[in-house]
Parts: structure tokens; C-alpha cells; sequence
């Protein structure tokens, strides 16, 4: 408890963090206990010995194990109509303070992390309380930003004092951190989330928001497949029989919920919208979990013909059963038929397969260098690499190393980017490929495994390696929104729902099922030397039987 810790030490520790001993501005103050706000608010500039002191003598500090500091610099007047300052980028870096007549509000970055609004969310709070517009606030009003240094103090029950400096309410991963023993950690954390989040009848929840402690009612059949097809690829890199329990409960649950038999074929439907992909990804982890023959195998062989029904005879595919007019979601539905596609080749040899598959591979590689889209990428590169594998054709190969150089490109790393958004894939000038998010870098990993692996089993070691250090990157980018230490979660009260999880992105601590059944493939299908130290000169290519982190613990090791 913080009570027990000497408040002279504190106070050393953080004056030394601040680099100030008397703070220039009203310092932002938080006692917490497990998550939970006692005691907050502003303490006008004070010596930091006396401020901590006082915090001390509270009451609500016998209780709490966490104090939240946070000491603002220099401000600078801004215009609250121009949208830069309250950026999302900004959540959780700056200080927002804004008045109009006596009427005063200031907003710590911490606060803007724990209740996750950003900060043109607290600047029209702020407006609509004064019953102001944002023109009003200009001219009449003051707005006011200013960086600050955040720190967390944390205390045991016997008072044990661990100090942390927080940068957008978490801390820095750095660079090359993320080798093969952490990359392993971060997988096994993931696994231990779904084995505290499974129900009883095998469902994952999909989307828990830690600031207001609650689950959300929407859900989303792909993003539940893809975490179902985690736990078939885990329980088999693993061997694990407590996870093949888990993904067949998963699997069964799934089935239950979101499969229509449609007589001659089946699809899989939510929301009253039947989904090729969805479809495809629900026949691919029967396929993995039992092959064709296991359990399942009617559904298995209704669904195939579902797919078949909706392929075409120029290689396209109709990517909705139902509404019938629909037909978008062409970036992602197609790849994820064809990843089934190869697969099914691969279990089974059919020539018919290969046939519809390579007139499909033809037709999309023309429509994707019409309309070019990052998401587009890692499903058909995995479904190439694949059907590289079964028939040599070199133009698989030429495509998916033109999609993944191409995407490489789109990885912000370095520069003026904020530290913990280093190894994340956004096009700023693009805004038509999408907003970051945690999702997006994990499903680009799972396809720049296969591209990697494929440049390396070909000789292209000059490709091999720029593949490795992008997926490095991508992989500091997800640990970086792993939650897993009480630095991550010093305002959430709830840990069962998000310790081993991952984050939406930096500013967005949304947990969403398809963030970590994303990440897990990714972990899952990354051969061990991409990141760990790469193999001798000459060296064969990795096993891709292991394709895990943490199935090969010594090979993984960095």
C-alpha cells in the first residue's frame, strides 16, 4: 500500500523522472486501487515533496496501490477549430486545458487513455457544456495544449515502490525487443486469454471495452472464425489436447450459431447477411481441425459446395449468399475462398480444385493491379504460396513477391511517428485503404510469413530479409498492444477480460476477438528464424512443420 512507502523517496523518484521539483503548472493527481479511481483531481503548483505528502496523509492512500501522476510543461495556445491538435494521434500525450468566462476544464493525458475519448471528444464536451460552438471557443475562449510527463507509481502490500514513466498511458517497447522468447510470451499469453475467456458452451467473446468494464452486443461472424482457426493451428503446433477440446467446443459453438443449411449447400450467416468468407474460413477449420473425413464432414461438404456455387467461371467470386445483389468485400472474401482452396488441394489432390483456383488467381491478380489495396494481400499470398507449393508456377511466386514488396511499403517505422506506433501498416495519403489497427498488422504478418518463407526456400535471400525485418517490426507494433503488465492496466478494474489480449491500436483500447486471433496466426505461421537471429550462410530453410514461436523453443530462441 502506498502508506507504507516512504514519501521522501517518492518524491525523489519522481522529481528525478519530472526533472522539476516545483511544477510550473497544476500537476494531475490519481489515487487508484486495482483500476479504481479514489481520490483525483488537479493540486495547484506545489513543491512535488508537498503534494506527495499530502497525497500520503489521505485517506483513500491506505487503500490504494497506484498513484498516477501527471506534470505539464510549457503550453501553447491553439485554435480549437483546426483539427491537428486534438488528433487521435495526440490522445494520451498532451494536456488539453479549456476555458470560456469562469468556466474551466483541464484533461490529463491519463485521463484521455482511461476513459478512452479522444480529444476532440473533451474539447466538445467541453463546448456543449458552456452551450458554445467551437467558433465561440476561438474567439471568446482560450484552449491551451501542453506535453507532460505521466508517471505511475505502484506499491505492493508491504509498500514496495516500482515507478514507471508512462508514454500514452503505457510503456515503449523497443525495437528488437520482440525476439523469438518474446514473440513466444506474447503467444502464450494469447492462449491463456482464451482459455480465462472461454464459455462454457466454447464461445470468445468479441469486443470488451476496458474503460467502461462492459462487453459489447455486436458480433461478427469471420473475426469468430479466425479465432477458432487460432486455437486448430495452436492445438496442432502445440499438441496440446486441452486446446483441441478448446477449438472443437469453439468450432461446434460456431456452427451452432452462425451455419444455414441452404439444402444443396450451406453458408454461414450473422446478422442476417450470408458471407463467402465467412463460409470459407468455417470450411477451412473444419479442414484443419478433422480433414475431410473427421467430424463435421457433412457440414464440411455442404459448405465446400456453398463456396463452389458462388465461384465463377471467369475465376471471380459472388461474395455474398445473401442479400444476392450484394457483392463487395472483393479485398478480402475471394483470398479467404481461395486460402481454402489451397488447402482442400493440398489434403486432397483434386485436380478440379487447382483448375478453379489458378483461373481465380488470374482473374484477382488483374483486379488487384486495377485496384490496388493492402487488404487484399495477405489472404491471397497465403493461398499462392500454397498452390506455389503443389504446381511451381512461377507467376504465383512473381505476384505474391510484387504484393509484398508493394506493402512493405505502406509500414510506418521511425522519423517524427510517434515512438509507440513504430512497425504499424497506414497510408495517410490512402485513406480509402483504411484507419491502423491491430487486426490489419496481424493479418499482414500471417501473409509476410508465407512470403518470407517462400523467398527463402526459393534463394532470394535479399527478399527473405526484407520480409524479416518488416515482420519484426509488425511484431513490436502488436506487443506494443498486448496488455500485460499493471502498467497497461493502472485504470482498468477488470483483468480477466484483457490481460494477454490485444488493443486496437495506441489511442483505441477496444479488445476485439479478431486483434488476437489475427495475432495468434500471424505468431503461429512465422518460421522462427524471422525472429530470431537469422541461420548461417547456406543454412537450410526453417521447418515449416513447427511454423510457431513457441512450438520450437530452442530454434526460437533470441
Amino acid at each position: 500500500m502506498l502508506t507504507k512507502t516512504d514519501p521522501e523517496a517518492l518524491h525523489r523518484a519522481i522529481a528525478e523522472r519530472a526533472g522539476v521539483d516545483t511544477p510550473a503548472s497544476p500537476v494531475w493527481t490519481c489515487l487508484r486501487r486495482d483500476g479504481r479511481t479514489l481520490l483525483s483531481g488537479w493540486v495547484r503548483q506545489l513543491p512535488l515533496r508537498e503534494i506527495i505528502t499530502a497525497l500520503l496523509a489521505e485517506d483513500a492512500a491506505a487503500k490504494a496501490n497506484a498513484l498516477e501522476i501527471a506534470i505539464p510543461g510549457a503550453s501553447t495556445r491553439v485554435d480549437p477549430t483546426t483539427p491537428g491538435p486534438f488528433a487521435n494521434v495526440n490522445r494520451g500525450r498532451l494536456t488539453y486545458v479549456f476555458q470560456y468566462g469562469r468556466a474551466y476544464r483541464a484533461v490529463a493525458p491519463t485521463t484521455t487513455v482511461a476513459t478512452n475519448r479522444n480529444p476532440q471528444k473533451e474539447r466538445d464536451r467541453f463546448a456543449e457544456a458552456q452551450g458554445i460552438g467551437l467558433d465561440a471557443l476561438r474567439d471568446s475562449g482560450v484552449t491551451r495544449v501542453a506535453p507532460t510527463t505521466c508517471l505511475l507509481a505502484l506499491a505492493d502490500d508491504d509498500g514496495a515502490l516500482t515507478l514507471r514513466e508512462l508514454y500514452r498511458g503505457n510503456e515503449i517497447v523497443a525495437p528488437g525487443r520482440v525476439t523469438g522468447d518474446e514473440a513466444a510470451r506474447m503467444l502464450d499469453r494469447m492462449l491463456a486469454w482464451a482459455r480465462a475467456n472461454q464459455a462454457s458452451d466454447g464461445r470468445l467473446p468479441y469486443k470488451y471495452w476496458p474503460s467502461r468494464g462492459a462487453y459489447a452486443d455486436s458480433d461478427n461472424v469471420i473475426r469468430q472464425m479466425l479465432a477458432t482457426l487460432g486455437l486448430v493451428r495452436a492445438a496442432r503446433a502445440f499438441g496440446s489436447d486441452d486446446l483441441r477440446t478448446r477449438a472443437a467446443a469453439n468450432l461446434a459453438r460456431n456452427l451452432t450459431a452462425y451455419l444455414v443449411d441452404c439444402g444443396d449447400h450451406a453458408a454461414m450467416t450473422c446478422g442476417g447477411k450470408g458471407k463467402l468468407g465467412a463460409t470459407a474460413l468455417a470450411a477451412l477449420c473444419i479442414l484443419e481441425h478433422a480433414g475431410t473425413t473427421g467430424a463435421h464432414a457433412d457440414t464440411l461438404a455442404n459448405l465446400r459446395a456453398g463456396i463452389d456455387r458462388q465461384w465463377q467461371s471467369d475465376g471471380a467470386f459472388r461474395t455474398f449468399f445473401w442479400p444476392p445483389e450484394r457483392n463487395d468485400n472483393q479485398n478480402f472474401y475471394p483470398g479467404e475462398a481461395l486460402l481454402f482452396y489451397a488447402v482442400l488441394h493440398a489434403h486432397t489432390g483434386d485436380s478440379d480444385v487447382l483448375a478453379r483456383a489458378m483461373a481465380s488467381f488470374r482473374y484477382y491478380r488483374a483486379w488487384h493491379r486495377q485496384h490496388p489495396n493492402p487488404a487484399f494481400v495477405p489472404w491471397h499470398t497465403q493461398a499462392y504460396v500454397r498452390l506455389y507449393r503443389a504446381c511451381g508456377e512461377p507467376e504465383l511466386r512473381d505476384f505474391v513477391f510484387a504484393m509484398n514488396d508493394w506493402l512493405c511499403g505502406i509500414q510506418q517505422w521511425g522519423g517524427n511517428l510517434a515512438p509507440d506506433l513504430w512497425g504499424r501498416f497506414y497510408a495517410p495519403a490512402k485513406p480509402a485503404y483504411g484507419p491502423p489497427h491491430a487486426a490489419s498488422t496481424g493479418v499482414y504478418l500471417e501473409g509476410l510469413g508465407d512470403a518470407y518463407a517462400l523467398a527463402a526456400e526459393t534463394g532470394d535471400t535479399a527478399r527473405a530479409e526484407r520480409y524479416r525485418t518488416a515482420i519484426r517490426r509488425g511484431l513490436r507494433s502488436l506487443r506494443q498492444l498486448q496488455v500485460v503488465s499493471e502498467a497497461d492496466m493502472f485504470y482498468m478494474q477488470q483483468r480477466t477480460p484483457v490481460h494477454g489480449a490485444i488493443r486496437t491500436e495506441a489511442y483505441n483500447n477496444e479488445i476485439r476477438l479478431d486483434n488476437m486471433g489475427h495475432a495468434m496466426l500471424a505468431l503461429l505461421n512465422l518460421p522462427a528464424w524471422t525472429v530470431a537471429d537469422p541461420p548461417a550462410t547456406g543454412a537450410a530453410a526453417p521447418a515449416r512443420a513447427a511454423r510457431t514461436a513457441g512450438g520450437d523453443r530452442t530454434q526460437g530462441a533470441g
